[in-house]
């Protein structure tokens, strides 16, 4: 055999002059060692130390010995004995592509969000541009905290004391297994591990409204809805990796004020479905388990309500019917299965069998694919369906309007209705085998265990809406509202309990609780035991008029209550009471009645013909009422009445601390919220305008004259510390209306729609 010769000879006295290897056939080379000293080296090595070195491509001896690369944020490489750029750390890029500031771009900044060259927009007064997981968004500046969507020096905590958790709408629910499992919906993210026996809140939720969820794997969930941005909103989505305890934002792009109804998975493909702006319908398909999402909106379709995804097939249903594509949403054919008032919810058991829901408490199925579909249920009521799924090969379940529930035991062939709770509307229904849970309006959340064929109800508290409260003590305090439900506190507002429940011609009158009607509407008491309430007249579902308005009188703190006669049909608004005997209640089309012997008999006194809305009882003979354009005073025990013309629009409500501080929250006649103020006991008012677009049912200040809350439409409690002159965001809890503001002790508390009440920090 003959030897491999090698490419240059190593001599005693030096080296003989070589050819340049190849690159291929250098790496493999011994290192010249010390016996070659000095020019021992190849021409393309250089002796640094006791080694040969290439100091073309070292990147410890780049172009000469000792001169290390050190390139910021990336790994280190040597070309043409000129340091360059390597590998870039993770969260960096070279977007100059200047190998002298190596990586020099955070992808986690506003100048180059995600990728290069991304700027993140202009934020909002009082927020900074941010970048959070490669998607741009706004945070709080340095120094201040985010209260519901704008930034102040500080947040205080407010606390759902009624229900236990909170009536906020709750539009979805996912579970990975039996116990544990999620559920989200307005300004709430709620996580249980028992089944739901109990829930509690999850922080670190980056949604502000939560549409829908999907666990993708055991401990992988991802929900999408949006969050609130100035003057709209914008499509959001999260993820977690450990059930739901932590959650971090995925990167969705698309245009503000687009919205997302429905989300669906098979495996790392998955879509999501809503409205774009124009009335046009939104699909984005992801490939990688939400990572990323594309536009495939069907064309010319209208609003999508639900989505169904199979490998590479996806069912769409919306206003327009159902689309169907074989290829992710790439290519559609024309819609099947077009109604007259669209599709909610489609769901496939598999390749061939499926099920759609509409309204009218429709069902169709289909068992090839989605090419036909046979109409299998129709409802005795014209409610829409908004979900429906199958559970195994055989069950399947569908939730809707009106409380609801339909099952099916035969493939979705046949169905039964079952109505868990008729004054709540359910929007999903996540099952394990024959478990189901569903969820929805004013916070409910039912849980069966026999599939569907009983329901309990897993979240405690009156539901329907409290308009006034009154607190005669610091500990003791009543709400009244929506169905006469009067509910009492002996601790300042932080647990209720029901007096003696509804009040029953109400209730009868209109059991389905649908609407803001057959109402107590306010409450006042002169001590902890005796107190009045009072209401709309009774009404039948139809309007028509059962019995006059009601006005109801207790002795012993709202266990026993007695009507006493009105005399009038118009709805009372307002109560007050300066002892025992003398007493108002005023109400609609400028109703005022007087009482001098504790309610026994009431009279009507003339004089006012706007509706009116609250009244400040001062003394036996001097009151304040508000309404529409209107604040009037008397000081002759209502025989005459004096008109104060103001800048505001419709006042809602007035209170006084003393006979000298009072206030009125309303609107301005653009809708914004607006307040009187007077510190002389009415003989001026003074007009304080604020930028919050939302009016003011009530304001209330503190016995410090200083401190006060507003209660606003659309859910915004608003503050003041200098008694009214100024008006910041304290908190953002909820999107339901907030009807009433009280004091209770060193705290206030705040009701409203669903049953929510909320108790504040102390001032």
């Amino acid at each position: 055999m003959r030897a491999t010769v090698p490419l240059f000879v190593m001599l005693a006295a030096g080296c003989a002059k070589p050819t340049r290897p190849s690159p291929s056939e250098r790496d493999s080379l011994p290192p010249c060692g010390e016996q070659c000293a000095q020019a021992a080296c190849p021409p393309w090595q250089k002796l640094c130390g006791e080694a040969c070195v290439d100091v073309q491509s070292s990147a410890s001896n780049c172009g000469d010995c000792g001169a290390t690369c050190d390139v910021p944020n990336a790994a280190a490489s040597c070309v043409s004995g000129r340091c360059t750029v390597g590998q870039c750390a993770a969260g960096f890029a070279n977007c100059d592509r200047d190998p002298g500031n190596g990586c020099e771009a955070d992808l986690s900044s506003i100048k180059s969000c995600g990728i290069c060259g991304n700027v993140c927009p202009p934020v909002a007064q009082g927020f900074v541009a941010a970048c959070d997981e490669g998607v741009c968004g706004a945070q709080c500046a340095p120094g201040t905290v985010l209260c519901g969507d704008r930034c102040l020096s500080q947040c205080e905590r407010w606390k759902w004391v009624n229900p236990t958790l909170s009536p906020n709408n709750l539009y979805t629910a996912a579970f990975t297994d039996a116990e544990v499992g999620l559920a989200g919906g307005d300004k709430q993210l709620l996580r249980t591990t028992n089944g739901g026996a109990s829930w509690t809140e999850v922080s670190g939720n980056r949604l502000d409204h939560i549409e829908a969820m999907q666990f993708l794997t055991a401990t992988r969930v991802v929900a999408i809805g949006f969050n609130l941005v100035p003057g709209s909103a914008q499509t959001a989505a999260q993820v977690s990796d450990d059930s739901g305890q932590t959650w971090r934002s995925l990167a969705v792009q698309t245009a503000t004020g687009n919205m997302v109804f429905d989300l669906h998975f098979d495996g790392s493909k998955g879509a999501t479905v809503g409205a774009a702006m124009g009335g046009n319908g939104l699909l984005l398909v992801t490939e990688d388990g939400g990572g990323s999402w594309v536009d495939r909106s069907p064309p010319n379709a209208k609003w999508l309500h639900g989505v169904h995804v199979r490998g590479q097939k996806l069912w769409a249903a919306g206003d327009s019917g159902l689309y169907v594509s074989e290829d992710l949403g790439q290519t559609w054919a024309a819609p099947v299965l077009s109604t007259a008032q669209g599709l909610r919810g489609v769901w496939m058991r598999d390749g061939l069998v499926g099920l759609a829901v509409g309204y009218g408490e429709e069902i169709f199925r289909t068992a090839d694919g989605g090419a036909s579909w046979a109409r299998v249920n129709e409802g005795p009521h014209d409610n829409w369906l908004k979900r429906v799924r199958f559970a195994d090969a055989t069950r399947a379940i569908a939730v809707g309007f009106g409380g609801a529930v339909w099952t099916s035991s035969d493939a979705g062939q046949s169905w039964s209705l079952h109505t868990p709770y008729a004054g709540s509307y359910l929007f999903a229904v996540p099952t394990v085998g024959a478990r189901a849970w569903a969820v929805g309006t004013r916070g409910v959340i039912f849980r069966s265990d026999d599939w569907g064929a009983s329901w309990a109800r897993q979240t405690p508290g009156y539901s329907a809406a409290f308009l006034r409260m009154s607190f005669p003590t610091p500990l003791r305090g009543y709400a009244v509202g929506e169905l006469g439900g009067i509910v009492y506190s002996d601790d300042g507002g932080k647990t209720w309990g029901l007096c003696a429940g509804q009040y029953g011609p109400y209730a009868q009158a209109n059991p389905s609780m649908g609407v803001l009607g057959n109402s107590l509407r306010a409450v006042t008491f002169i001590d902890g035991l005796e107190g009045w309430a009072v209401g709309d007249p009774v009404r039948s579902n139809g309007q028509t008029v059962l019995a006059d308005s009601v006005i109801l009188h207790t002795t012993d703190g709202g266990q026993t209550w007695t009507l006493q006669p009105s005399g009038t049909q118009a709805s009372l608004r307002a109560v007050g009471f300066s002892s025992p005997l003398e007493g108002w209640a005023v109400g609609a089309k400028g109703t005022v009645l007087r009482t001098v012997n504790g309610g026994a008999s009431w009279s009507s006194q003339p004089g006012l013909t706007s509706d009116l809305t609250d009244i400040a009882v001062l003394s036996d003979d001097e009151a304040w009422v508000s309404g529409h354009q209107l604040l009037a005073h008397t000081v002759d025990g209502g025989a005459t009445w004096t008109r104060v013309n103001k800048a505001l629009g419709i006042l809602y409500s007035v209170r006084f601390v003393d006979a000298l501080t009072g206030i009125a929250a309303g609107t301005a006649a653009d809708l914004s919220c607006g307040f009187e103020l007077t510190q002389d006991g009415g003989k001026s008012w003074t007009t304080v305008k604020t930028p919050f677009k939302e009016f003011a049912f009530a304001a209330q200040l503190a016995p410090d004259k200083l401190n006060g809350v507003a209660a606003l439409v659309g859910g915004k409690i608003l503050r003041t510390k200098d008694g009214g002159k100024t008006w910041l965001l304290d908190a953002y809890p909820t999107f339901l209306s907030l009807f009433d503001v009280q004091t209770a002790g060193q705290s206030f508390v705040v009701s409203g729609e669903m049953g929510g009440i909320l108790r504040g920090p102390s001032y």
